[in-house]
């Protein structure tokens, strides 16, 4: 049976945020969790939010979620669906806040194609915390990369939260999407999936991430992959390997 991180918790101060959490709190630079259900990653975000000195301001990138269906059977328009998409994202992001009892602005990456980077700097910048959730992460890692907010979240002093496609983007590849086959390529036509090079994320971590594992399914596919791709399975004790296991109750966690 494969071992797979479950909860990895550590701290340090992250330059620039101290100030914001008070000097002597200690804080994690990279959350990812498996799923927008987990409980863990929202309790660890509370704890976060208990700085006397100022209520913490999250931006919340709900755009792996916002595509539109190429097959849906709505009779709606465009359009509409896409308000309606985005009213139900903009929904998420008000019920997120107030959980976390935490600011957020909902912040949609293609809004920002084509348009001046300055903008979407304006939005990020001043944030303590940036929340990627999921959903379509083709979609999202092309929308990240024609918006700017490849550059933007490596210039800045901020958690990054990433949820399921969220997590995901954040790791060196983003190749094991395609192993369970859930998320639909062509929903992202102007990126050339064929090539290594367009599968790289964010790198805001070396390691690759798979989320919604179950061990019961996955666990014979999950090492074939990795030895396909002379890959190995994080061990969260030793904080060697690759590949992050997630399931859907669980946090990876760097600082």
């Amino acid at each position: 049976m494969l071992r797979w991180a479950s909860v990895v918790l550590g701290a340090c101060v992250v330059k620039g945020l101290a100030r914001s959490f008070g000097s002597a709190t200690r804080i994690p630079r990279l959350i990812l969790a498996g799923s927008n259900q987990c409980i863990r990653h929202i309790q660890l975000l509370k704890s976060l939010s208990s700085s006397p000195l100022k209520r913490l301001r999250v931006a919340y990138i709900p755009t792996a979620y916002t595509f539109l269906e190429k097959d849906s059977k709505s009779t709606r328009s465009i359009g509409d669906r896409r308000r309606r998409r985005m009213a139900e994202a903009r929904k998420k992001g008000r019920i997120l806040g107030e959980v976390l009892d935490m600011e957020v602005e909902t912040v949609e990456l293609s809004k920002h194609i084509s348009v001046s980077r300055q903008r979407l700097s304006r939005l990020l910048g001043g944030v303590d915390i940036v929340y990627v959730d999921g959903g379509n992460t083709y979609y999202l890692l092309e929308c990240m990369r024609l918006s700017g907010f490849c550059e933007e979240i490596r210039e800045r002093d901020c958690i990054y939260v990433g949820v399921s496609a969220g997590a995901i983007s954040a790791g060196r590849s983003i190749e094991t999407v395609s192993w369970k086959g859930w998320d639909d390529i062509t929903i992202a036509p102007d990126t050339d999936w064929s090539l290594k090079t367009a599968l790289e994320g964010l790198r805001l971590t070396e390691k690759v991430i798979f989320p919604h594992f179950d061990p019961e399914l996955h666990s014979e596919l999950v090492e074939r992959k990795t030895r396909e791709n002379g890959w190995s399975i994080y061990d969260s004790d030793s904080g060697d390997g690759d590949v992050v296991l997630l399931g859907d109750q669980d946090v990876h966690v760097e600082w």
